[in-house]
Order: structure tokens, then C-alpha cells, then sequence
């Protein structure tokens, strides 16, 4: 679990880089997960 978070986080700021498309990547991911 706990390296699955560290996994999370690295999307997270991912995600920021990226802007809104990586927002709307990242809705997408949560709602699969």
C-alpha cells in the first residue's frame, strides 16, 4: 500500500505539470481506480 501511494503522488504532480489536461487525465484515473 504504502508504495502505491508513493506511486499516487508522483501522478499528482504529474498532473500539475501538466495542467488541465492532466486534470481532466487525472478524473479519469480515480474514477478507474
Amino acid at each position: 500500500m504504502s508504495s502505491y501511494k508513493i506511486i499516487d503522488h508522483e501522478y499528482d504532480v504529474v498532473v500539475l505539470g501538466a495542467g488541465g489536461s492532466g486534470l481532466r487525465a487525472a478524473v479519469g484515473l480515480r474514477k478507474q481506480d
